[in-house]
This record gives C-alpha cells, structure tokens and sequence, in this order.
C-alpha cells in the first residue's frame, strides 16, 4: 500500500528499528536499563544503540528522533486547548486562559524551532553525499516556514522579552473585572465576553493544530518526500 503521509511512510521505513527485541541478549540489556532507569541509576553505556546499525538505519534513526520531538510540541499545543476547555472553578479563569495561550504561544516556537533542526539535519546529510540541487529544495521549504510563521514568531518573542502577552479583548476583560464585583450587570457582561473569548481562543488553537499537523504530515511530504524517503535513504 502506498504510503500517503510523512508519518505512514516513515514507520513503513523503519518498521525493523521498532521491532521487540526477540535475541535474549538484547532482550536482557533492554532489561537492565528499564531496571536502572526506574531506580534513577546511570552507566554511559546506556546511551549505545544494543544492536549495530547500517548508515541506512542510522539516518532513519535520526529522521524518527527528529519527527517525534516535532509530533510531541503538537500534542502540547493540543494539550493547551484542552487545559482551556476546562478551567478549574477554583482558578481566575482569564489568568488561567493567558497562562495556557502563553504556554500555546511557547509551543508554536518549539514547533517552529524543532522543524528547522528537521530541516537543518536532512541539509547537513545532502551537504555528505553533495547532493546540492536537494539542498535548494530544503533551503526553498525552510524559507516558506520561516515567512509563514512569522506573524507568530514576533508575538511570541515580544511577550517573552519585553512584557506579558496581552490583546484588546484581554485588556477589555480585565478592565471589566474591576468593575464586576460592585455592579451585576457588570459582571454578567464580564462573563458573557469572557464566554466568548475563550470560545475563540480555542477555535484559533485547533484550526493552527490542524494546519500544522497538515503540514507536518502532508505538505513536508508532499514537498519533500522524494528527498527523503528516495534520494537520501539510496544514498546510505
């Protein structure tokens, strides 16, 4: 079956790497370092590989690394929606919505941050075998992420470096607090726009989670896939 996403086609790949270890050899290391890990214990030869690789497994060793942290800041920007979902009773529910939209905000950085390491490792493996007009593909990709981004790059790092995230709603909001305690009608507008803010809030988050898992698993390979999966993996 033909592969159609990045992720199907890159277990197909390394459907041997992700096999049990069956030799009881292996299977006694894999023990041992289970025992040591739980028991908070380290010896370096942890970190060795218990069976040798070809250049061809290394690389889909790496590529699986480099995929896995990129899927794991989705699954956080996913987790940040669904913290907003459910405020707590006992929380300040806008502090407890920026604090999560930061937290969002921090991911879509990592996002970005982790996919440039992707990007930069398959350069540096074309930059060993010069496969040169592969690179300008990759470089092209990088580009286009970069620009795409970068309305949400400079949110970030403005909050971070200069002061906390802040918008017009969430001024409005707190301006409303203020207020709310003296005057009912107050409040219940308060809650009303508060309503309203959080349902954007998540709307936002899970239309950009589904535009970057799209990206990740289908637009990285439908641009990218041949020099992946063929050009690079034959070079091995």
């Amino acid at each position: 079956m033909r592969s159609r996403t990045f992720s199907e086609r890159l277990f197909k790949e390394s459907k041997y790497l992700l096999q049990t270890p069956k030799r009881k050899k292996e299977m006694l290391i894999v023990f041992d370092r289970t025992v040591r890990h739980l028991l908070g214990e380290n010896d370096p030869n942890d970190n060795q590989p218990i069976r040798k690789y070809t250049n061809r497994q290394k690389y889909l060793v790496n590529l699986f690394r480099e995929y896995y942290e990129i899927k794991q800041s989705l699954d956080r920007i996913e987790q940040s929606r669904k913290f907003i979902s459910n405020i707590p009773r006992s929380a300040k529910k806008l502090d407890y919505i920026r604090y999560h939209y930061e937290f969002y905000l921090n991911e879509l950085y990592i996002f970005y941050c982790r996919t440039n390491h992707l990007l930069d490792f398959l350069i540096t493996t074309c930059q060993k075998k010069k496969l040169f007009s592969e690179i300008t593909t990759i470089r092209n990709v990088k580009n286009s992420i970069k620009t795409s981004m970068a309305g949400v790059l400079k949110t970030r790092g403005r909050h971070v470096h200069k002061r906390r995230y802040e918008n017009n709603k969430m001024d409005q909001i707190s301006a409303l607090e203020l207020f709310s305690e003296k005057f009912d009608v107050i409040e219940a507008y308060k809650d009303t726009e508060l309503r309203k803010f959080k349902k954007d809030i998540k709307m936002q988050i899970l239309l950009t989670h589904k535009h970057l898992s799209d990206f990740l698993d289908k637009d990285l390979y439908k641009h990218l896939g041949k020099i992946i999966f063929g050009t690079i993996l034959k070079s091995q």
